[in-house]
């Protein structure tokens, strides 16, 4: 599972910085131990292997946190573009088959109400910012990572929809791992890089 790397990362390198954002920087150890707690969050919640959960925020250390918080309860991450509006987000919500949302105050307030009445009524995990929500899985005891075959969906991502209606592209725990060898090498990074992340993290290239 992807969740390994990031599992192996927090014990080699438990304080050096995984993610920088403008409001501060969380380690490696911090992300893991927050997802962790965000996966007990889920199971309190009802979410188990399989399940999907849809991610619908913009770029931020929480949506790390949600994302393999979702995988370390053996579920599958449903990114999608938190940009959709009316019909396309309706479409998009209903075709995924989320069990619950996560979405951020930007998008609650603003596109929340135009789901149709079955996906309002979805459970949603708000996240006000990223201190916010960290400080909400304080008071959860980090869950033990459930373990999924690699080969299993880790994300669904939808493409434009520019033939016809969007399509869900299923993404395993193995595909991540591969595409992340391969910018390695092609790009030379190495531990003391940084990467900045311009794209919306629900896009394939930035996950990848």
């Amino acid at each position: 599972m992807i969740t390994d790397l990031l599992a192996r990362r927090a014990e080699e390198r438990p304080d050096h910085p995984m993610v920088v954002t403008p409001e501060g920087e969380h380690s490696f150890a911090q992300v893991y131990a927050a997802a962790r707690r965000f996966a007990a969050r889920l199971a309190q919640q009802g979410i188990g292997p399989g399940d999907h959960v849809a991610l619908l925020c913009g770029n931020s250390a929480a949506f790390l946190v949600a994302w393999f918080g979702i995988n370390l309860r053996g579920a599958v991450a449903v990114t999608l573009n938190n940009q959709l509006l009316g019909d396309g987000l309706r479409y998009s919500v209903r075709q995924c088959e989320a069990r619950l949302l996560v979405a951020d105050r930007l998008w609650h307030d603003s596109r929340h109400a135009q789901l149709d009445e079955d996906q309002r009524a979805l459970p949603v995990v708000l996240i006000e910012d990223d201190a916010c929500f960290l400080q909400s899985l304080e008071s959860f005891e980090p869950a033990e990572p459930l373990r999924v075959p690699d080969h299993d969906a880790a994300t669904i991502m939808y493409t434009s929809g520019t033939t016809g209606l969007p399509k869900g592209v299923v993404n395993c725990h193995t595909a991540y791992e591969a595409a992340g060898r391969a910018s390695v090498d092609a790009l030379g990074i190495t531990g003391s890089d940084r990467v900045m992340v311009f794209l919306a993290l629900f896009h394939t290239n930035p996950q990848m």
